[in-house]
């Protein structure tokens, strides 16, 4: 991961805090655990050929129906559909959950990238606000992406 500092820095606040101490590590798999366990987040690895790909992950910042998706990936494997192919089965495991009437991205209008995976996905635009910048790069613009269950399964073929 140290490797994608730089592409990470302008978007990911938490990027700032690398490289961490081991012990600093252990404590941040043990709140994942935590969050796993009582359903509040889910967080996954991202592994191709055996390497650290970048990661993923659910989380329930927008009340109990609706999840948000967070993902990166390393600059090594940038460019190859990854964080879309992420994006679409985390979705996928979202509206798994019966109760799950939405699913949210957000992104900074400053990362394009990043908007180009909810675009693809079929993800509505919801809006815009501002939000002071957490990360070097991002403008302070907030967007809003969501993605509706009926609609999903309809995309996906299936049926509510």
């Amino acid at each position: 991961m140290l490797e994608s500092l730089s592409a990470l820095l302008p978007w990911m606040p938490w990027a700032k805090d690398e490289p961490t101490s081991v012990e600093d590590r252990r404590k941040l798999l043990r709140e994942w655990a935590v969050d796993w366990s009582s359903g509040s987040s889910f967080s996954y690895a991202i592994i191709r050929d055996d390497e650290l790909a970048g990661g993923c992950g659910l989380m329930r910042r927008f009340g109990p129906a609706a999840f948000e998706i967070g993902y990166w990936v390393h600059v090594d494997h940038t460019g190859r559909g990854y964080a879309t192919e992420c994006a679409r089965a985390l979705t996928d495991v979202a509206f798994g959950d019966p109760s799950v009437a939405r699913v949210v991205i957000q992104t900074d209008r400053a990362n394009v990238a990043s908007a180009a995976v909810a675009k693809k996905l079929g993800f509505a635009f919801i809006g815009e606000h501002e939000r002071p910048p957490e990360a070097a790069g991002e403008s302070g613009i907030r967007q809003v992406w969501m993605m509706r269950r009926d609609l999903w399964l309809r995309l996906a073929g299936g049926a509510d």
